[in-house]
């Protein structure tokens, strides 16, 4: 994955991050559990370059599979090494993750959550053309921030 990607989606996910923090809403439709929605119950679009919707509902299935704790399907959608990196971050406010922005190119999207308890950002990778066909392991990079 060009590292141009990556730094993409930091800078992303930090201006976005910013920017929600700045209008209180932290929460956006691809939430883990209800308890990540504002107190106000206000949903804020993510932001999206509009490139591939399915690849976006796919890094939202692995982050739901994650905060209900069912490894079985976080094994199925993720490369093994990001279910060690899930791992090795650990299950603290797991369900708390939301899904703040969205950007990528014909091959690969970049999808960005914010943790409304611990304000930590993640980042996932996914391969386009398997997360539109529905094969597993999708996602292919995850990076933590903050």
């Amino acid at each position: 994955m060009p590292t141009t990607i990556h730094s993409r989606v930091a800078a992303l996910g930090i201006a976005a991050v910013a920017g929600f923090a700045a209008l209180g809403m932290s929460a956006g439709p691809a939430s883990a559990s209800p308890e990540a929605q504002s107190a106000a119950g206000t949903v804020q679009a993510p932001q999206s370059s509009g490139y591939p919707a399915a690849a976006s509902d796919y890094a939202d299935e692995l982050v739901q599979a994650w905060g209900n704790g069912d490894d079985i399907d976080v094994g199925e959608l993720a490369a093994p090494s990001v279910v060690d990196g899930l791992a090795d971050h650990g299950d603290e406010h797991a369900t708390h993750w939301a899904r703040i922005a969205a950007d990528g190119d014909s091959i690969w999207t970049d999808v960005v959550y914010e943790n409304s308890v611990s304000h930590e950002v993640m980042a996932l990778t996914v391969a386009n053309k398997t997360a539109e066909v529905d094969e597993e392991q999708a996602v292919q990079d995850i990076s933590f921030h903050g």
